[in-house]
């Protein structure tokens, strides 16, 4: 993981990231020469490269470790996303590592659901609601699900329709959010 510290975020890196960052170390520590990282656009070569070079830098044996780019932009972009990630040597505390996982998942599943509104023309934050609503008392309230879809003043067969279609998506992922708990109620809608 990488904190990116101007938004107070951790990154997550992909397991191919992982792979690549111990790779590069396993390659430097052997002394099997030279290698360089390269793939496609936006697949995490500056993210990998900055984590290998700050695990590389601890190491007493290395002396320096050069990030070398063929053009002047992309001097520009790599030393823009470097200062963004944390500074080499801060560590982070348990519970630093812990709040950031939690944030991270928060913003994925608020990322989740305002796609689902999107799809289902719902808003967003009404959505967010109904969702919260059901979580904090376990219960699902099929009247506040009708009162979710009243803005789009659909008959009561089309609404009946987008509430399924809805709930067919939305389902797993309450389940997922009440981490085991049950939610009473919430059976009629399971397939």
């Amino acid at each position: 993981m990488v904190l990116v510290a101007t938004e107070q975020k951790l990154m997550i890196m992909r397991p191919c990231q992982i792979y690549a960052v111990k790779a590069i170390i396993d390659c430097i520590l052997q002394n099997r020469g030279n290698g360089y990282i390269w793939h496609t656009t936006g697949s995490g070569k500056t993210l990998t490269s900055f984590k290998a070079s700050t695990l590389l830098k601890d190491n007493p044996e290395i002396e320096k470790c050069l990030f070398v780019v063929d053009r002047k932009d992309l001097d520009r972009q790599t030393r823009l996303e470097f200062n963004k990630f944390q500074e080499a040597g801060q560590g982070l505390s348990e519970d630093a590592i812990r709040d950031g996982y939690q944030n991270f998942k928060a913003e994925k599943t608020q990322d989740a659901l305002a796609d689902l509104a999107a799809r289902h023309g719902l808003a967003p934050m009404a959505l967010q609601g109904f969702v919260d609503g059901v979580l904090d008392r376990l219960i699902f309230d099929g009247e506040a699900l009708t009162e979710l879809f009243a803005p789009l003043e659909l008959g009561w067969k089309a609404r009946g329709a987008a509430e399924l279609a809805l709930m067919a998506e939305l389902v797993p992922l309450l389940k997922k959010q009440a981490g085991g708990r049950e939610i009473s109620g919430l059976a009629a809608y399971e397939h």
